[in-house]
């Protein structure tokens, strides 16, 4: 909340300097899910743009908050059952779940747009800094590595038993540290825990896909961006570091695994990892992309997915 009031009153002070403000309606409230051409353009042209335009300015603190959350009434942080968090077609035929952290979380909204269209339900489980991966993540605040271990074996022994039509997962793979704290968990030993967790789930028969890591950045977009308006690429990230080692180290599991790995960064980042693109402002904080511009991807999501798809 303290962010968010200090990212509110930057923008009020820049807001202050525009001679035009436009009406501050969400870009997805106007613009339909993407193509793949579409977004590929605007994620080439997204690291030429050097100043946020009035209506991105009007919508930057909105923008801060721009995360659908879904959660179960037994947690504060998380959907814990399979019938918790059910989105898509309830009714629908074939089930899909969506397994993860905050970064599953984060894709829910296209996954709820997919399944209505295709009829299909979908069964988001998630706990918050809890990754895919069988890694023991240091957070006392949050009662870990203990809560985020049981979680995770429990809920990978449920989604076996719900015997899906295709699984989906999403993980937060940067500055997660190990026991002890101060340290962050490897490339390497990410690799293995995650290959642990798919081993577990390739019981289900059904296939899986993970989608990639986006980047992580210093600080948190909005923010930074209500401090540089006129200089936006101030706040890019580079496409180089320990982020990029991390979602890697993803990519090499789901290779031995032998599943599918879904490129998302390619929707995200071109030479470097713009805070702006095209209209869009895509991201709610350092790590997580807005509803909005999830809800924009749908399309290219969909396409990597539904072939995916067991027949009913």
């Amino acid at each position: 909340m303290k962010r968010r009031r200090s990212v509110a009153k930057a923008v009020s002070a820049v807001l202050a300097l525009s001679a035009f403000i436009a009406s501050p309606a969400l870009a997805a409230d106007v613009t339909p899910p993407g193509t793949t051409s579409q977004i590929a353009q605007l994620v080439s042209t997204s690291i030429m743009q050097s100043s946020l335009s009035a209506d991105q300015l009007s919508r930057l603190t909105a923008s801060a908050a721009d995360i659908v959350d879904y959660r179960d009434v037994h947690g504060t942080s998380g959907c814990s059952t399979v019938t918790s968090c059910v989105l898509g077609d309830p009714s629908g035929g074939q089930t899909v779940v969506l397994f993860g952290d905050s970064h599953a979380l984060m894709w829910a909204p296209a996954l709820d747009l997919l399944g209505k269209a295709h009829s299909f339900k979908v069964v988001l489980l998630w706990l918050g800094r809890c990754p895919v991966a069988s890694v023991k993540v240091y957070a006392p605040k949050y009662s870990f590595p203990k809560l985020c271990d049981g979680f995770r074996s429990l809920e990978l022994q449920r989604i076996v038993s719900l015997k899906p039509a295709l699984i989906v997962l999403a993980e937060h793979t940067a500055g997660v540290s190990k026991p002890g704290g101060g340290n962050y968990t490897s490339a390497k030993a990410w690799s293995s825990a995650l290959q642990t967790s798919l081993t577990v789930l390739k019981q289900a028969k059904a296939p899986l896909a993970i989608l990639e890591d986006g980047p992580t950045f210093k600080v948190s977009v909005p923010e930074c961006l209500s401090q540089f308006p006129r200089a936006v690429q101030h706040c890019a990230q580079s496409q180089n570091g320990a982020p990029v080692s991390m979602y890697l180290a993803e990519r090499s599991a789901a290779a031995v695994a032998g599943i599918t790995s879904v490129p998302t960064r390619k929707w995200l980042c071109a030479q470097t990892c713009s805070p702006v693109i095209g209209p869009f402002l895509p991201y709610q904080d350092t790590n997580h992309l807005t509803s909005t511009y999830v809800r924009y991807l749908s399309n290219v999501l969909g396409a990597a997915l539904l072939p995916l798809l067991q027949s009913p």
